[in-house]
């Protein structure tokens, strides 16, 4: 066998293994990139449902405020002072008489 000839075939088995280990290569990152395209439609399926919960949970919060805000303005309207009735007077001052007779 010629001294070219045996080169071609280590060349040529060379060259193989090389596209061998690129073949390998290229397959890793393609499935690489769909992991990754899998993942980049997860989180934007997740932000786009925080925000939907987000959403609903700030529009609870609002109508809850705007239920509290009429009832609280009205709460300030009424009177809070609230005078004893007339037993309540009676006894007090009845009870005080009594402590105040029979403590020395």
């Amino acid at each position: 066998m010629p001294l070219n000839d045996a080169q071609a075939f280590i060349g040529y088995k060379n060259d193989a293994d090389s596209y061998q280990a690129q073949v390998g290569l290229l397959q890793r990152m393609d499935t690489l990139q769909l992991n990754a395209a899998f993942l980049g439609d997860s989180i934007t399926a997740l932000v786009a449902a925080n925000a939907e919960e987000y959403k609903q949970g700030y529009e609870q919060a609002r109508d809850y405020y705007l239920d509290l805000v009429p009832r609280y303005v009205n709460e300030l309207h009424r009177p809070s002072i609230e005078f004893p009735n007339l037993w309540g007077i009676i006894g007090g001052a009845a009870l005080g008489g009594v402590l105040g007779y029979a403590i020395p």
